[in-house]
């Protein structure tokens, strides 16, 4: 009895044994760890601050490659002013300088010329001829008060008056073109000679005086450029536009402006594009403004311009989020506080300042669009040390 029973439990214990060996076994934990520790870095969140680590919702896109352009700094047509001297004469002075800021209406160059000669004894006769007219009607006024004169005479006076008064007018209208002002005016009015009286050109804007491309003493015509005057505070940059993508620019696309020294690039917006070519290079003129508020940019500096262009939708992504690591592409995504981990992706296209990503990511992840590079030299340098 007690024999069977020791043979019964001997039997069990073999076939547990056997069930045993033939379960199939977990697979064990400690590989997949260390797989995802090889793949991820961890950083404090002190070397997260200073290391500038950005990170964004990868979103799908139409925003594919900028289209880099050559361009150029123009100035704003509408802030730029080229001053002519309106008369012919001798340049008797210079009024400000080349850098100076002046008001609208400041006075820039005097010129000594024959026409003010001209047109103040044309100034004096009309006075003469306005106070002669102003008497005479006075006493025609008194006649026909007095019953004794003309209602004829007096409407005739009245005339004569207004005639005088127009005539007046219009040469203190030439005085103000030639440049003079109220003071200079009154100071003809109170002497019988005008020989210190000059023209001046004036400022007809505000702004900053750029160039002044005469001399004292120079004699210069009614046509010549005499002050050139600016504001700087806007200006335009023109980009060349080859025929085969004016197709990809269009106006109110975004535009980023690269000026060699600076920092970071400028940011625009495309706001016309020509409708004719160059003849000589084959290209349309694409521009858009620029606020120079700090007037580091100038007339005819060289920029690159790069445009913003329309593509299918896709994940798209900057370039500096794309490394390459154990000779494969890829990009680091936020799996955690701190934690960052590295997927290779495949690209869909030649590599550009922005691409779309094929496989590897998905819409949604925190794809680390600043600092990948430092992420980059983490996980390389852990990589060593593991080798070690």
């Amino acid at each position: 009895m007690h024999t069977n029973s020791r043979r019964a439990r001997a039997t069990l214990a073999i076939t547990a044994l056997a069930l045993g060996a033939c379960q199939p076994k977990a697979p064990p934990s400690a590989p997949a760890t260390n797989a995802e520790r090889e793949h991820a870095v961890t950083l404090t969140e002190a070397s997260e601050r200073a290391g500038r680590i950005e990170t964004a919702r990868l979103e799908r896109s139409t925003r594919g490659p900028s289209l880099a352009l050559p361009a150029v700094i123009e100035a704003d047509p509408s802030q730029v002013a080229r001053v002519g001297a309106r008369v012919e004469g001798r340049v008797y002075a210079l009024r400000v300088a080349v850098g100076a800021t002046v008001e609208r209406g400041a006075p820039l160059v005097e010129i000594d010329t024959v026409e003010l000669h001209q047109v103040s004894t044309e100034y004096f006769v009309a006075q003469a001829r306005m106070r002669q007219a102003r008497d005479a009607l006075t006493r025609a006024r008194a006649l026909v008060r007095d019953g004794v004169g003309a209602a004829a005479d007096l409407r005739r006076a009245e005339a004569d008056e207004r005639v005088a008064a127009a005539t007046l007018h219009e040469s203190e209208e030439h005085l103000h073109f030639l440049g003079l002002g109220e003071r200079e005016i009154q100071q003809l009015r109170s002497t019988s000679s005008h020989g210190r009286v000059r023209a001046i050109i004036r400022s007809p804007m505000a702004g900053r005086v750029s160039a002044l491309p005469v001399s004292i003493g120079q004699v210069v015509n009614g046509t010549d450029t005499v002050a050139v005057l600016g504001d700087a505070a806007r200006v335009w940059v023109a980009a060349r536009v080859f025929q085969v993508d004016l197709a990809r620019v269009r106006v109110g696309a975004s535009v980023r402006v690269e000026v060699d020294g600076a920092a970071e690039p400028l940011r625009a917006t495309i706001a016309t594009v020509s409708d004719v070519l160059d003849p000589e290079t084959r290209t349309a003129t694409a521009r858009a403004a620029l606020d120079n508020n700090g007037r580091a940019l100038r007339d005819g500096m060289s920029v690159t311009a790069r445009v913003d262009t329309e593509a299918p939708s896709a994940l798209w992504v900057d370039e500096r989020s794309i490394v390459a690591h154990d000779g494969a592409r890829g990009a680091f995504v936020r799996t955690g506080a701190h934690v960052f981990e590295f997927r290779p992706v495949r690209i869909d296209g030649p590599p550009a300042d922005r691409m779309a990503v094929a496989e590897g990511l998905r819409e949604g992840d925190e794809l680390v669009t600043n600092g990948a590079f430092l992420l980059l030299g983490e996980l390389e340098r852990a990589s060593r040390g593991e080798e070690d």
